[in-house]
């Protein structure tokens, strides 16, 4: 019997960068026999206005309200959104996770670059010396351990995002062992509040070839006391949904948990992982 498979990090044509309409991720979703998926469409605060978030994320959950119907007994669709670099611009983002809370079930929280900075994709990593990289991963750890302090969220997106395009440019692994107890103390936090982390398969399709995060940071936040985990594909096209969940299911086991996690109503709902 396999395991079911519910992805909790999708993105349709309301995220800038996203694909296809969810009416088409519902039927692929079908096609693929997946449980269920979350549509976390993108909500980045720093360009809130500037790419009209607030009509996409109406757009998102409208068109998720239509497809719950007409995928009803098919497939289980929740509604999430992907709320971007929230502490940026607290004074946008914290009306609206409180004034969506009840219309979304799910708030996963990211963070695509450090205040002030580009989005990690667009940065120059060869032009960096060796201590500019270093600060700017501080940076990034520091800033999500204040993410993680704010806790106004329910699962934390793809952690150690950087090294999706740092290890692509410079196609050679990253020692994170300087960074260890800026992760601890993230990590701890984390599993404090009772919030979930993800284990995003994006990377696995990528030039970095593993997992955000990987095996070892997956094991530290077990040790330090994490419950609950959330497995992504972060598909922006219907092709890619739910790759790589064998890999995640796989390190799940091996970091010593027997199920994973899906949210409604901003609770988390588990899945028993199968042999």
């Amino acid at each position: 019997m396999l395991t079911p498979i519910f992805d909790s990090h999708t993105h349709s044509e309301n995220s800038p960068d996203g694909r296809h309409t969810l009416s088409r991720m519902c039927e692929t979703a079908c096609d693929k026999g997946l449980m269920g998926f979350a549509i976390t469409d993108h909500c980045d605060f720093n360009q809130f206005e500037e790419e009209n978030f607030q009509n996409r994320c109406f757009l998102s959950r409208y068109h998720a309200k239509k497809s719950r119907v007409g995928f009803a007994g098919q497939i289980k669709l929740i509604t999430g959104v992907e709320i971007g670099q929230p502490l940026e611009v607290p004074d946008i983002s914290e009306p609206f996770i409180d004034r969506y809370a009840e219309e979304y079930d799910f708030y996963l929280c990211s963070l695509h670059n450090n205040i002030g900075r580009e989005d990690f994709y667009f940065l120059d990593y060869d032009a960096l010396s060796a201590g500019q990289l270093r600060q700017l991963l501080e940076e990034y750890f520091s800033q999500v351990t204040d993410i993680v302090r704010w806790n106004k969220f329910d699962s934390l997106a793809h952690l150690t995002y950087p090294l999706r395009y740092l290890v692509g440019s410079q196609h050679a692994p990253l020692d994170l062992a300087p960074y260890r107890g800026q992760m601890e103390e993230l990590l701890g936090l984390l599993a404090q509040n009772g919030k979930a982390l993800e284990i995003n398969t994006s990377g696995l399709r990528q030039n970095m070839g593993e997992t955000m995060p990987n095996l070892e940071v997956l094991k530290l936040f077990r040790k330090l006391g994490g419950q609950y985990v959330t497995v992504g594909s972060d598909a922006h096209t219907v092709d890619v949904m739910a790759d790589g969940f064998d890999v995640a299911f796989g390190m799940l086991k091996e970091a010593g948990y027997d199920r994973y996690y899906y949210y409604e109503k901003h609770q988390p709902v588990p899945i028993e992982i199968l042999d």
